[in-house]
């Protein structure tokens, strides 16, 4: 996903935690940079290790 889907999130900040921790329920204050003009935004990253699914979810600020 952090390849193609959300090349942005492709660093230790984003992409690692989902990797390295069993458990994300945080928010983040970030800025996209890359091939586009700076954006803030607010991400929420939610795992639970009983789950299918996770979620990175992306909101302007």
């Amino acid at each position: 996903m952090f390849s193609s889907v959300a090349p942005r999130t492709n660093n230790f900040m984003i992409a690692e935690r989902f990797e390295t921790e069993a458990e994300i329920d945080a928010t983040i204050d970030y800025i996209f940079t890359l091939r586009m003009k700076s954006t803030p935004v607010r991400l929420r990253t939610l795992k639970r290790p009983d789950a299918q699914r996770m979620y990175l979810l992306v909101k302007r600020r």
